[in-house]
């Protein structure tokens, strides 16, 4: 009998810890994210960084490689991060198998944008990647008024294949683009006519175009 009631206070108590971790605000997964993703803003400076935000201070935390990071934007289930002058990280709450996952976009800013996407468990386990789009054909379109030789050698021109993505602020919604590496600027307003923004909408735990 006794066995039987510690067993039932035990699965108590699990599903309490369970039900408190999926429930946890966006402050929480930031508060709690491992130090290895970005071994810079540790979780001294993430606290740091969180407090300011509370007290409505928007002010800089000087990361361990002496940079500035920022928390810009925070909402229950989404958080935008300047991590230095070179990077962004998004992060958003999805629903998915009955949980929560999060995930994590890492913006990075060279000569040109490029994204990075990971998806995490509630315990920070990596759960899923977006590898990088190699087709081009996603991302771009012939307008009818341009011949297919000319559009052909327009699309030519975008090499290598390298994609910025964002996480709305508003919604689950991710919007996908790609960056113009070694172009010249009157060549990237060229290939402006026949590029296109992927709409990605979080569905059935992953993003469908929409």
């Amino acid at each position: 009998m006794m066995k039987s009631i510690k067993m039932l206070l035990m699965s108590a108590v699990l599903l309490s810890l369970s039900a408190t971790g999926s429930a946890q605000t966006m402050e929480q997964w930031w508060l709690n994210m491992p130090d290895t993703l970005f071994s810079y803003i540790n979780k001294s400076k993430r606290i740091e960084a969180m407090d300011y935000r509370n007290m409505g201070l928007k002010l800089d935390v000087t990361n361990l490689l002496k940079g500035s990071t920022l928390v810009d934007t925070l909402t229950n289930d989404y958080i935008e991060v300047k991590l230095n002058e070179a990077a962004l990280l998004q992060m958003r709450l999805l629903p998915k198998d009955s949980d929560t996952v999060v995930c994590v976009v890492s913006t990075f800013y060279g000569p040109e944008t490029e994204s990075q996407i990971c998806y995490y468990d509630r315990t920070w386990r990596r759960v899923g990647e977006e590898l990088a789009d190699s087709l081009i054909d996603a991302y771009v379109f012939r307008p009818d008024t341009m011949s297919m030789a000319r559009y052909e050698e327009l699309k030519k021109l975008i090499e290598p294949v390298m994609v910025k993505a964002t996480l709305s602020i508003q919604d689950d919604t991710l919007l996908k683009e790609l960056s113009l590496p070694l172009l010249t600027k009157e060549e990237k307003q060229t290939v402006k006519a026949i590029l296109k923004q992927r709409k990605l909408k979080w569905r059935n735990g992953m993003f469908i175009e929409c």
